[in-house]
């Protein structure tokens, strides 16, 4: 349907917006997207999520003005609806709507707003350019695919945004995103990714200093990026005080405090994400790490079989079973996932698989690496990994070394219970020099 990106998008900002309201618990976007295709009941829909209403919209009309009918609906003791509406606006209008709506349903649920946000939901939001608006809502459509070519296409609409509004924030904080998607999955080199990020960030900031999704995408930049811890824990707070129910501003927050080794604190907002959503592969495969670093291996491999689940072969959800099961010596399972993750052709594959069979461990690890090593890209944190299996911690570190040349996302986990383990383990006291470089906790003895 050609409207289906104008939905999408629609119900997203909407569910920010009300995402915004403390008192409530809004479930994220991506879990209620699931439940658009399944044939269920919105009680069983509602009993499923721990849901005490269900708000509906739907888009009537899409052109200079926008139609949309919104509906609230109790789904106990029977489904009961409680509350209706249709507005008509203009499409320059509309982040006015979604307030309007907002304070709305508020008031017929009876819940009460803080002063704040009572303040927020009667300011009027700055006009927005209909052409930019419909290329934004493309972009993040695009997003949410979330696949190499779907993300290039996102960029490419976020980019015609800009040229139509140069002065809204969002579609630079998009940008800024992308960037950061490109450097975690190592698809360019940080002397392209980082100035990218900082330059489209520091523009959204520029132009809304109080949107939840630029201060969200300033604590990845922070994080993952520059290693600026305090930094990217004050951002993520601010994301949280603004936008409560945002699961994703939670998890990454929890992985930020897993990092700092302040693992009740992370468990706690990890716990909070999932409850916020569910059914969203990420969140599930990112809540298997948390739980691989704080020690409890059964919760990590039921959340990467959840995501699993949800999407065969996301690439989060196998990458975490690589560790866990690692660590818990499965071994032909770990380098079974990792060998298939890195696109070996089968024959290779097969060949390492059989070394370990025949040989164990070090063996195989080391044949990995030669492989590893005829690939383009930055794979130094794998060989960080792979040369500990092999029980060599100076290569290890030499290619820890290469990650923190590098910026590599994934190297801020070091001082976690992910490394305290065999075969990750490394006993290096150029592991400690390391860790002090990017301001990071030292591994529990």
């Amino acid at each position: 349907d050609q409207l289906d990106y104008v939905a999408a998008g629609m119900q997203s900002s909407l569910i920010g917006e009300m995402g915004q309201i403390s008192a409530l618990r809004i479930i994220s976007k991506t879990t209620a997207r699931v439940y658009k295709n399944l044939e269920m009941s919105l009680p069983q829909m509602a009993a499923e999520v721990n849901a005490d209403a269900v708000v509906e919209s739907m888009v009537m009309c899409y052109g200079d003005s926008v139609c949309v009918q919104i509906s609230v609906i109790t789904p106990f003791p029977e489904e009961k609806q409680l509350w209706t509406a249709e507005y008509k606006v203009e499409k320059s209008q509309i982040m006015n709507l979604y307030n309007r709506v907002t304070k709305q349903i508020a008031e017929e649920v009876m819940v009460q707003l803080t002063v704040e946000e009572e303040e927020h939901l009667l300011a009027e939001s700055r006009t927005i350019n209909s052409e930019a608006y419909d290329r934004y809502l493309k972009g993040q459509y695009y997003w949410d695919q979330f696949t190499p070519e779907a993300l290039q296409l996102a960029l490419e609409y976020f980019n015609k945004a800009i040229e139509v509004d140069p002065e809204w924030a969002l579609p630079y904080a998009g940008v800024a995103y992308f960037w950061v998607a490109v450097h975690q999955f190592s698809l360019a080199p940080s002397t392209v990714t980082i100035p990218n990020m900082f330059e489209n960030l520091n523009k959204a900031f520029e132009l809304d200093p109080h949107s939840s999704f630029v201060h969200y995408v300033s604590g990845l930049v922070n994080g993952w990026t520059t290693w600026n811890w305090e930094k990217a824990e004050e951002e993520f707070l601010k994301v949280i005080e603004l936008s409560p129910n945002y699961a994703l501003g939670h998890m990454y927050y929890a992985h930020i405090l897993s990092c700092l080794r302040r693992n009740d604190e992370a468990v706690l907002h990890c716990q909070i994400a999932l409850d916020l959503d569910p059914l969203n592969p990420m969140i599930q495969a990112l809540s298997s790490l948390v739980w691989t670093t704080v020690g409890d291996y059964t919760e990590a491999l039921k959340a990467c079989e959840k995501a699993l689940s949800i999407v065969p072969n996301h690439p989060a959800a196998l990458g975490n079973l690589v560790g866990v099961y690692a660590i818990l010596g499965n071994y032909r399972q770990s380098l079974e996932i990792w060998t298939a993750a890195m696109y070996l052709d089968e024959e290779t594959r097969s060949s390492i698989l059989n070394t370990y069979d025949q040989q164990g461990l070090e063996a195989s690890a080391l044949e990995f690496i030669s492989e590893i090593k005829q690939l383009s890209g930055d794979f130094s944190v794998d060989l960080g990994q792979l040369y500990s299996m092999a029980g060599d911690d100076v290569k290890a570190m030499y290619w820890y070394e290469k990650a923190y040349e590098a910026h590599h996302p994934m190297l801020p986990y070091l001082p976690t219970g992910y490394y305290s383990n065999e075969p990750f383990k490394i006993e290096n006291s150029a592991l400690y020099s390391l860790l002090v470089k990017m301001n990071l906790p030292l591994p529990e003895e």
